[in-house]
C-alpha cells in the first residue's frame, strides 16, 4: 500500500509540474481544440483476462473476446467571471478546462477454466471443470482537468478521473451460476496530445488510482471486496475527414484487482464461503467517428 501511495503522489507532482513553465494565456493548437470539443461513437472489441487466486495459484480463470459499443463527449474551454463595473480584481478566468464523459458496453461468451467444489464430504473436494461464461460489462467514466500548451503542437492535460465498472458473470451449463461484480474507481492521470498536422492528432492517456466500494452479488449472497490499485493506459490517433467529421482508432489496457471478501454463511448448511483475491485485465480496441461541435 505504501508503494501505491508513493507512485500516486509522484505521478501527481509530474503531472502538475508543466503548469509552472507554461503561460496561462496560451491557446491550444486548433487540431487539438477541435478534438477536445467533440462527441464520439465507436465499435469496441475487448480481450478479457480474469483470474481468482489463492497462495499465488489460480483457482479459476476466464479469458476471451467480448464486443460492443462506446460513446463519449468532451469539452475544453475557459471559465470565469468578469466585473462589468471595471474592477479588474473582481474578474478571473481559468483557461483550458477539460471535461469528458464516456460509456462502454461489451458482451460475449468467454472460456471458463476452474473447478466444481463439493462440500457434501469433509473435507470438500474440487473437480476440474471447463465451460463457457457469458459476460456483460458496463463502464462509466468522467474526467476533470486543465490543459497546458507546451508548444505550438503539443498539449498536456492533467486530470482527476472517476467512474464505475459492472460485470455480469453467468457460468453456463449444468454447474452454472450467476454473479455481478461492481466497483468504483478514482484515478489521477494525464492526457498528452500532439498535432502531427492540422488534420491529425496522436494522444497518450495514462492514469493510476484505486478501486473502491467493490462488491460481488449472487442470488444467495452479497459480499464486499477489498480495494486495490487501478491502472489505465491508452494510445489513439484522430484524423479529420472534414471540418467537423473525424475518424479515430484507440488501443487501451486496464488492470485492477479485487481483495478477498468477508466470510458469509451458505444457506441451508453449516458452511461458510468467501470470495478470493482476483485480478482483472482488459485490452480494448476501438474504431469510430467523432463530430467536432
Amino acid at each position: 500500500m505504501k508503494n501505491n501511495k508513493r507512485l500516486f503522489f509522484s505521478m501527481a507532482a509530474f503531472l502538475v509540474a508543466p503548469g509552472a513553465a507554461v503561460a496561462a494565456s496560451q491557446t491550444p493548437p486548433s487540431a487539438i481544440l477541435r478534438l477536445n470539443n467533440s462527441i464520439e461513437a465507436s465499435y469496441q472489441l475487448s480481450q478479457l483476462h480474469y483470474g481468482e487466486t489463492k497462495n499465488n495459484a489460480y483457482l479459476d480463470t476466464e479469458n476471451g473476446k467480448v464486443h460492443g459499443e462506446a460513446l463519449g463527449i468532451s469539452w475544453m474551454g475557459n471559465i470565469g467571471a468578469r466585473d462589468d463595473g471595471g474592477d479588474a480584481d473582481a474578474s478571473w478566468e481559468l483557461k483550458n478546462v477539460y471535461l469528458s464523459l464516456s460509456y462502454g458496453y461489451v458482451t460475449g461468451d468467454v472460456s471458463y477454466q476452474g473447478g466444481i467444489q463439493d462440500c457434501s464430504t469433509n473435507p470438500c473436494t474440487i473437480t476440474s471443470y471447463a465451460g463457457t461464461s457469458h459476460a456483460r460489462i458496463k463502464d462509466w467514466s468522467a474526467k476533470v482537468g486543465k490543459g497546458f500548451v507546451l508548444s505550438n503542437d503539443f498539449m498536456a492535460t492533467p486530470y482527476l478521473g472517476f467512474g464505475t465498472h459492472e460485470w455480469d458473470r453467468d457460468l453456463l451449463g449444468t454447474y452454472g451460476y450467476s454473479e455481478t461484480y461492481q466497483n468504483d474507481f478514482y484515478d489521477l492521470g494525464g492526457l498528452f496530445q500532439y498535432a502531427l498536422s492540422k488534420r491529425c492528432v496522436v494522444s497518450a492517456d495514462l492514469a493510476v488510482g484505486a478501486t473502491g466500494h467493490g462488491s460481488v452479488t449472487s442470488p444467495d449472497a452479497s459480499m464486499e471486496l477489498g480495494s486495490s490499485a487501478y491502472y489505465d493506459a491508452g494510445l489513439a490517433v484522430d484524423v479529420a475527414l472534414a471540418s467537423r467529421l473525424h475518424a479515430f482508432a484507440e488501443a487501451r489496457y486496464k488492470r485492477f484487482k479485487y481483495g478477498y471478501s468477508n466470510w458469509y454463511p451458505i444457506p441451508g448448511t453449516n458452511l461458510a464461503a468467501m470470495e478470493p483475491n482476483s485480478t482483472t485485465g482488459a485490452a480494448s480496441y476501438n474504431v469510430g467517428l467523432r463530430y467536432a461541435y
